[in-house]
């Protein structure tokens, strides 16, 4: 977490800061981002259990077959020619345990996402008013 720990700095802020839409990209949509997603909706409150189902939407939502397929040639140019399509799936593919170890090791190291939000992002309860009048209807 502390390569994206910059990252993730800036992308609060602009959601405190700025209007408009928010666009989260990354290859797979699980690391970066799935993280990244799943920070704010648990900072707007979202249940546990949403987070969870939204993150594995990753599986499931457009057409993940195509979506996997267009990526392949790219991971392998990245990764190399022997990339099993079977390594391809599961790079492009998340688990559920993916994002519960990542919230394990937040609440375990600063105590909860708000802690490590605060702690960690700058993201105080003030931060947290500003996004959510931004992004709650």
């Amino acid at each position: 977490m502390r390569g994206q720990r910059h990252s993730l700095t800036l992308y609060f802020e602009a959601l405190a800061t700025r209007d408009g839409a928010s666009l989260l990209h990354c290859l797979a949509g699980k690391d970066r981002t799935g993280l990244a997603a799943a920070l704010l909706h648990r900072l707007l409150g979202v249940h546990a259990d949403d987070v969870m189902a939204d993150y594995l939407l990753t599986n499931t939502a457009g057409d993940p077959a195509r979506r996997i397929a267009s990526a392949a040639a790219s991971i392998r140019e990245r990764y190399g020619p022997q990339m099993s399509d079977e390594a391809i799936v599961a790079l492009m593919s998340v688990e559920a345990d993916y994002l519960r170890t990542a919230f394990a090791a937040i609440d375990e190291q600063h105590g909860g996402v708000e802690a490590y939000a605060a702690e960690v992002l700058g993201v105080d309860a003030a931060r947290r008013q500003a996004i959510a009048a931004r992004l709650v209807a």
